[in-house]
């Protein structure tokens, strides 16, 4: 890769079709990630760019929240990002949303990259059992002649699976009793994908629950049924090997068993979490690099950066400043609730890095709404900058929201009465449960100032 980048003579991208996008969180961290490898892609003959990635639902109804999110757009603008309405059970073609091109089937010059987290675990399952004899049958009684029966949940409990009967066919490997399931659903929209492509050729990258081995469903009674706002089972990636392997293709299933992986880091930092109450700064620091700089991950741990990033090495600030940094990149605004954008903002304020604070209050302002902590905040901030009016600003928004709100109105009398010199207390004010907000102090000295 260092020799150069490979110039490809074609005027169609590479398209990552994403199923089942959901929130588009995904969709944001993966192309942030291939953004970051800009400079290992390959060029276009026409310029353009290497791939093109669509956001795939059944429903458009999010695609407008897509088109406006503050994360996507400049993607959307900038050709990298589309959306298409697709079926992938029903499989056709994909109409883009934004740059108007229809995908037909057989049209695409490279392989299709489907991406599929947690889709294939939600769309159609074949059940068997295997009975004494080492045969089977697929059997499935039906629930309700209904078009949507009146209890939901009643049709989609495990006790359906009774239901099947097992006759014919055996499967060597899987005892007597056992049951198992066949990935259907997911099976058609491999050769729906398949199909888009003039060679039919397909890169799969899944995650989702499920067995890999055939082993792993010996010995399995009744399916398992999850059932949550949707329901979903266990998905079968070892009939999807045979399918792939019997098509000439080949799979790479996880290797991760028995090693530590995803559930080993979530087990890790929850443990950390729960156990300790006030983590250490080292420790929620390490936590959070070795997540990748996942914003889930920081807003857990935020407070040991809020309480002791102040009191730290200037080397260590230094590190928390960069990282931090990078948590920022990789935030995708969704939940007023979890407004990462204002505890870091409360982090750089106690650093000292005011102008860095302001942005991010300003950003979390746009993101998860105004709020009288957040004025105050950037009054704060907007005073140790020397910028006395923006301050006075501030603290007046602050207090239109929340009129008797002790900091901001002695902060604002302090702006008015200034006329003399001296030290400061920057109040690092918090989100509060109550109209009062509970904050932490920090000496600082501030030259002479007037209004």
């Amino acid at each position: 890769m260092a020799g150069g980048r490979t110039k490809v003579a074609t005027s169609q991208p590479i398209y990552i079709v994403e199923l089942g996008a959901g929130a588009a969180k995904l969709s944001f961290v993966l192309l942030h990630k291939l953004l970051g490898l800009r400079q290992f892609w390959p060029r276009r003959e026409d310029g353009g760019a290497p791939f093109k990635y669509i956001i795939t639902d059944v429903t458009d109804s999010t695609f407008q929240f897509f088109r406006e999110h503050s994360c996507l757009r400049p993607l959307f603008e900038s050709g990298l990002l589309d959306l298409a309405r697709y079926n992938a059970e029903e499989g056709g073609a994909l109409q883009l949303e934004v740059s108007g091109e229809v995908l037909q089937p057989g049209t695409l010059e490279h392989p299709v990259v489907c991406v599929a987290n947690y889709v294939f675990d939600s769309l159609r399952q074949d059940a068997f059992r295997v009975t004494a004899g080492g045969e089977l049958e697929e059997l499935l009684s039906t629930v309700s002649a209904a078009a949507a029966p009146a209890d939901v949940r009643a049709s989609l409990a495990p006790e359906v699976l009774r239901h099947i009967k097992c006759t014919s066919g055996g499967r060597g490997g899987v005892g007597s009793g056992s049951s198992f399931l066949m990935p259907v659903g997911a099976l058609a929209a491999l050769r729906n994908l398949r199909a888009l492509t003039a060679r039919g050729q397909l890169v799969v990258l899944a995650g989702d629950k499920g067995h890999t081995q055939l082993s792993e469903m010996d010995g399995q009674r009744d399916p398992h049924i999850a059932l949550h706002g949707s329901f979903s089972c266990m998905v079968n990636f070892y009939a999807l090997r045979l399918f792939v392997e019997a098509a000439g293709g080949c799979a790479l299933s996880s290797l991760l068993g028995g090693r530590f992986g995803p559930d080993g880091f979530s087990t890790l930092q929850r443990c950390l979490k729960e156990e300790s109450k006030t983590p250490g700064l080292r420790s929620a620091l390490a936590v959070v690099r070795l997540s990748q700089h996942d914003p889930d991950v920081f807003y857990k741990f935020k407070q040991a950066f809020i309480d002791k990033a102040p009191h730290a090495s200037e080397k260590l600030q230094n590190d928390i400043r960069h990282d931090m940094r990078r948590v920022y990149s990789c935030y995708y605004p969704l939940l007023p609730s979890k407004d990462v954008a204002f505890e870091l903002g409360r982090i750089y304020m106690g650093l000292k890095d005011f102008a860095q604070a302001v942005e991010l209050f300003s950003d979390s302002q746009k993101h998860c709404g105004v709020h009288h902590v957040s004025w105050y905040n950037m009054g704060v901030c907007h005073y140790y900058l020397n910028q006395l009016d923006a301050a006075a600003h501030c603290f007046d928004e602050s207090l239109a929201l929340c009129p008797d709100y002790p900091d901001a109105l002695k902060w604002r009398r302090k702006l008015k009465n200034r006329g003399k010199g001296g030290q400061m207390r920057v109040l690092k004010g918090v989100r509060p449960p109550t109209p009062r907000c509970r904050r932490r102090k920090q000496q600082l000295t501030v030259g002479e100032r007037t209004v």
